[in-house]
């Protein structure tokens, strides 16, 4: 009857320093620097020039300036400081990350922060699922947005950005997983959760602390990052100090182990004479002064620091504290190394999803200025010296920027990032790719269901989604006993607004949620209830007895009182990664569903759900597979 199958340029003084002063080395042989030609050279109106008589000294350009765009990402989503001091963002806004005065409408295309401009520094990072941003402006003055877990005094997620008075004055700062690291005339400052002993306080006691504090004896520091669960910060000298979860020697690779974390800042033995520090999910490294590499921790795992291969002439990190590690060449070329899941190496992730330690160049990219890894989302962005931003890796919620939610290992530019006006707002979800075919619907449906129309929804998790259609449904029926003899029966309702492929499993990757896409699962049961007397208990308690799933209404929420039959709907929806409820203790449910027809071929219903967040209304049908 029915067919499922039919038709962060590293802001460390440190290497932001070191790149000034060395800028980039513009290449000499033909095709290394973007828009180089072979053969004849032109000149600025397009016009061939002659080559240079023998002997006669060609007159060198001095390279434009290195820094024009600094990139940050974390969890999803992107940032991009501009030359005019304004922030533009992308991606995931799941906590008002983006600054746009709004939660959970991302965005595939960039749009500008509100209310900042004039910005010198940016700052962006948070822990699993969660992000937060800081600028910092000439004046010292910092302003955040987002998680509130790493905003000093903030009570409340924020979607726009506000003051942070404690933040004031301080030369740079990181935000790790939980816990921020700030640097104030070369001392340092912490706040945040101490997992791991990562406020550096000498302890690893559950506390919260909520405005940064300093760190005693620690002095001249100029550079600090922040991994998954540790910190590093680099001194003046060009010594390291480490400290926070140990167990693959990220913090001291002398001491590495379970349970060794290293809980007060702690000099790394071997480093002596590093420029520039970068510190990921749960490495650490350094650029020495012979602008080469060494790290320590994942996947580095020995006594002492190890010599990374391929690093010859690194000049700057990544910053952000991904599962994978780049850094910029002298010539701004662009090596990564680390995690490779979704191609945020720049490798296809079909070929190889872990690089491990030794580092890959990313084709396709040139005169790289800046670059920034995200953690817990596997993507990366690059700027480049001529004003552009590219990005590759994983595309769930719009992070790669170009106004699709398709993944790609190769770098695409990101769509209008420099223009004098923000690019136009896209969702991404027009470019969405569904497994799977669209539900085709019999001509004749059984008597009590009704061809369905698109549902009527009102979500709090997005406003936009105002109509449900549902492009796919499948119900599954159960077995359930209260008791040894009583035998009832449940069904499980799924209805998505997207194509779906029932030969993969509900957890695959591409059959979650993304853009605008939702499904809503709907759990039908039926119980006798009574209450029962208990030996040596005053109250009765409430006895249910499974009963088969039949024609009638249907209550949201759990059973209160003890009536004959009880019959219960419990609603679950996802759009994104967010999760929408009816009935739970903590909200007020309304109404629920009216079960017109059951049969081993179809069920099918109407549905009046409310709550204060949300509502749902239609009729639905769904074909019964047997399990």
């Amino acid at each position: 009857m029915f067919n499922h199958n039919a038709s962060k340029t590293n802001n460390h003084p440190g290497a932001g320093h070191l790149l000034s002063r060395l800028g980039l080395c513009v290449a000499v042989s033909c095709g290394l620097l973007l828009g180089a030609a072979c053969g004849k050279k032109k000149d600025d109106a397009g016009k061939e020039k002659d080559k240079p008589a023998a002997g006669k000294e060609v007159e060198k350009k001095p390279a434009a300036p290195v820094g024009k765009i600094t990139v940050h990402v974390h969890n999803e989503s992107s940032f991009a400081l501009l030359p005019n001091g304004t922030v533009r963002a992308w991606g995931s806004n799941a906590y008002g990350q983006l600054g746009f005065g709004k939660i959970n409408q991302d965005v595939a295309t960039p749009g500008d922060v509100q209310g900042i401009t004039g910005v010198d520094k940016l700052y962006v990072g948070g822990g699993n699922l969660t992000a937060t941003a800081c600028a910092q402006f000439k004046d010292g003055l910092v302003k955040c947005w987002g998680d509130s877990e790493l905003i000093p005094g903030a009570k409340e997620d924020s979607t726009v950005p506000i003051e942070v008075p404690s933040l004031k004055g301080v030369s740079t700062m990181c935000l790790g997983s939980g816990v921020g690291v700030a640097v104030k005339d070369g001392a340092l400052l912490t706040w945040g959760r101490n997992h791991f002993g990562v406020l550096g306080v000498g302890n690893k006691e559950h506390q919260n602390q909520e405005e940064p504090k300093a760190l005693p004896e620690v002095k001249d520091v100029i550079a600090v990052g922040c991994g998954q669960n540790h910190n590093c910060a680099l001194q003046k000298s060009g010594k390291v100090l480490c400290w926070g979860n140990n167990f693959s020697g990220q913090s001291d690779p002398a001491t590495m182990g379970h349970d060794k974390d290293v809980l007060a800042p702690k000099e790394v033995p071997g480093i002596a004479d590093a420029v520039a520090l970068g510190v990921s999910a749960n490495v650490s490294c350094v650029i020495g002064k012979d602008k080469s590499v060494k790290c320590w921790g994942e996947p580095f795992r020995g006594k002492e620091p190890s010599a990374v291969p391929n690093t010859t002439g690194a000049v700057a990190f990544s910053s952000g504290h991904g599962d994978n590690t780049c850094f910029i060449k002298e010539g701004g070329e662009l090596w990564c190394w680390g995690k490779n899941a979704f191609g945020e190496c720049g490798v296809d992730p079909e070929t190889k999803r872990d690089i491990g330690g030794v580092p890959q160049k990313v084709e396709g990219l040139a005169n790289v200025v800046s670059v920034s890894t995200a953690y817990t989302s596997y993507h990366t962005c690059a700027a480049t010296q001529d004003g552009k931003v590219f990005c590759f890796g994983r595309n769930r919620f719009g992070a790669l920027g170009d106004g699709t939610l398709t993944d790609s290992h190769k770098p695409r530019e990101v769509t209008g990032v420099a223009d004098a006006k923000a690019p136009e707002a896209k969702d991404g979800f027009d470019k969405v790719i569904s497994r799977g075919e669209p539900l085709a619907w019999p001509d004749k449906l059984p008597a009590g269901c009704a061809k369905p129309e698109p549902l009527t929804a009102s979500l709090k998790v997005d406003s936009r989604l105002t109509t449900f259609p549902v492009v796919y449904a499948v119900a599954t029926k159960r077995e359930r006993k209260h008791g040894e003899k009583d035998k009832g029966n449940a069904y499980e309702v799924v209805l998505y607004n997207y194509s779906f492929d029932p030969k993969l499993s509900h957890w695959d990757y591409d059959q979650q949620p993304r853009g605008m896409q939702s499904y809503i699962r709907m759990t039908f049961t039926a119980d006798k209830v009574v209450e029962k007397k208990v030996k040596d208990k005053k109250e009765p308690e409430l006895v249910k007895t499974a009963l088969p799933v039949t024609k009638g209404d249907f209550e949201v929420g759990p059973v209160l009182l003890p009536t004959p039959t009880y019959r219960q709907i419990d609603v679950q929806g996802v759009i994104r990664r967010d999760t929408y409820w009816f009935g739970l203790g903590w909200t007020k449910a309304y109404k629920g569903a009216k079960v017109t027809y059951v049969g081993d071929d179809f069920i099918c219903g109407e549905l009046e759900l409310k709550n204060d967040d949300n509502s749902l209304k239609g009729v639905f049908v769904a074909p019964v597979v047997q399990k």
